[in-house]
């Protein structure tokens, strides 16, 4: 599957409860945080601790999110891991009164600037290539 915009495949790990997994994060340069959404962050939600809840606002609205410590994991062009630790991975919370048909289960995964401005950020569309480069 191709994705809609410039898109990274990387692995989040989250050391407090020991899980985490490979996901496709589209690059935000507008998001000030990385976040997990749709049904990456639904799988989540009973292991979330209400005190770190936050608002988050852009141009689609409003949401809050869970945050949690974790490590970014990506892969370069030798196939080796290059990590980043982050302090707080936002983990949208996903209300009740969601159907488990609604379109906010099918919203993307975000890499936000506090990782991309350690980058050096190509985009090649006519190639779908996208390339980041850690300083």
């Amino acid at each position: 599957m191709t994705a809609p915009a410039p898109a990274v495949q990387a692995y989040w790990y989250i050391p407090r409860l020991d899980r985490g997994e490979w996901v496709l994060f589209l690059v935000d340069t507008g998001a000030s945080e990385t976040t997990l959404n749709g049904i990456h962050a639904l799988a989540l939600q009973s292991h979330m601790r209400t005190r770190t809840l936050s608002p988050s606002f852009g141009i689609g609205g409003s949401c809050q999110y869970f945050g949690e410590r974790a490590i970014i994991v990506f892969r370069d062009d030798r196939n080796q891991w290059l990590s980043r630790t982050i302090q707080r991975l936002g983990i949208q919370l996903i209300e009740q009164q969601h159907p488990s048909n609604s379109t906010v289960l099918y919203c993307p995964c975000l890499l936000g600037r506090e990782i991309l401005n350690d980058c050096i950020f190509n985009y090649n569309p006519s190639h779908n290539d996208v390339t980041l480069m850690f300083r």
